[in-house]
């Protein structure tokens, strides 16, 4: 396998360099990127929906529960059509989903952390992520626009690191060097192995 890695180098720098571009690309424009975002995932919905409403008719006849794929159709429609014609709606109810989830999230790593069965050393700082998770998921509930940069740029600083990371494995497998390369090498037994 290491030997079609290496034969394949170029392809893996011209990925690293695609998400580079696609990462400063983000930072540069992080409105722009967030609105091509909820384009490509309402064009996913809009499309899911269509199938599960032809889903839904086709099984109407067979199954009891046909409605369940009428309702996910309907949903997924509707959700596609509002992130086209209302993208600014649908960037900030992602926002806020991803806010709410925080908020939970950090309730529950609390509520955990709270449980005497973990180490005391540990607690404190599990309650801090929780908290710092909460105070996080509340800033952005209240300022949606601000979490909503700070997402994309989250989004464009990882594509970069991504695409560094990719250029560095291309260019380590260029030179001849195995992708991946065991950290202790066993000698070679003589005689029987134990």
């Amino acid at each position: 396998m290491d030997s079609l890695l290496n034969r394949n180098s170029s392809l893996l720098a011209t990925r690293g360099i695609i998400a580079i571009i696609l990462g400063i690309m983000v930072l540069v424009w992080p409105v722009s990127a967030a609105v091509a975002v909820v384009y490509l995932l309402g064009a996913f919905v809009l499309v899911d929906g269509v199938f599960a409403l032809f889903a839904a008719f086709n099984y109407r006849a067979t199954s009891k529960r046909w409605w369940a794929l009428l309702i996910e159709g309907a949903l997924g429609l509707a959700a596609g059509l509002i992130a086209f014609f209302m993208p600014g709606a649908a960037i900030v109810a992602l926002v806020l989903l991803f806010g709410a989830w925080a908020v939970v999230s950090g309730i529950l790593q609390i509520a955990w952390a709270a449980d005497r069965s973990i180490q005391a050393s540990d607690t404190w700082l599990y309650m801090l992520g929780g908290a710092l998770s909460v105070l996080g998921g509340l800033l952005i509930a209240f300022m949606p626009g601000i979490g909503m940069l700070a997402l994309t740029y989250i989004i464009g600083a990882y594509a970069i690191i991504f695409g560094i990371a990719m250029l560095a494995m291309a260019m380590r497998m260029r030179h001849g060097k195995p992708l991946f390369e065991p950290r202790h090498r066993m000698p070679p037994t003589r005689g029987h192995p134990v």
